[in-house]
């Protein structure tokens, strides 16, 4: 099975950390350089506030990678607090958190990003319809079901789809689970029903410390092809 492999390019605000952008320059960094000298492709979802505070370190590495947005409200204070998923606002708010967020990627890295993951992959219908005004042709803001059903295996929900005119790439797993005993048996699973399968896992750059850059992630990288984001679209 081959994977696509993406990462979301943000703040870690989850530990409570003094400091939520200290992984960017040491762990981050080192994952980049770590998949730089496998030769692993992936796409990176930046969001805008990491553009812009991070452009030197990003500059350095993004000619290895494809870029994509990640849009979170939290990180968008001039509108609504409390509400923490993107597709809990109205439709022109979302817009313009998403257009904000391109726009300094592109100011920052000089890159017109075509693909999209909204922060917890909170994407509805408005949020797929908005893309196409910033000719985003891509959006990864869906997590694959439970696969172990025979629904699944008459829909195939591991698959690229297109939906308003947006193709959309569904993740299987994120962080931990990609290295533990469950993915590779969901993989084996989507092998054995879809021999060509492409899957699109997901990892957030606060999540790939030092301890985890191990023989587990080496064993990953090994047993899997990885595959460019262009090579999925042209169905290579």
């Amino acid at each position: 099975m081959k994977l696509l492999l993406t990462v979301d390019v943000e703040p870690d605000y989850t530990t409570g950390t003094v400091n939520p952008y200290e992984h960017l320059s040491t762990d981050f960094k080192r994952f980049l350089l770590f998949l730089r000298e496998k030769g692993v492709p992936a796409v990176l979802f930046i969001c805008g506030i990491v553009a812009r505070n991070f452009r030197d370190l990003l500059q350095k590495y993004i000619d290895s990678f494809e870029v994509g947005v990640h849009t979170h409200p939290e990180y968008h204070p001039e509108y609504k607090e409390g509400l923490k998923r993107l597709n809990m606002y109205p439709p022109e708010e979302q817009f313009q958190m998403i257009k904000r967020d391109y726009d300094i990627i592109y100011m920052n890295l000089n890159i017109k990003p075509i693909a999209f993951r909204a922060g917890k992959l909170a994407a509805d219908d408005i949020t797929i319809s908005l893309l196409k005004y910033l000719q985003i042709k891509i959006d990864s803001s869906l997590l694959v079901p439970y696969i172990f059903s025979l629904d699944a295996i008459k829909h195939k929900p591991w698959r690229i789809k297109e939906q308003n005119g947006i193709i959309r790439i569904p993740v299987i797993a994120a962080d931990n689970r990609i290295i533990a005993g469950s993915f590779r048996i969901k993989a084996n699973f989507i092998k054995f029903l879809d021999r060509t399968a492409v899957c699109c896992i997901m990892f957030h750059s606060w999540w790939v410390n030092e301890s985890k850059l191990t023989s587990a992630l080496n064993t990953l990288f090994n047993k899997f092809e990885f595959v460019k984001l262009k090579d999925v679209l042209n169905g290579d």
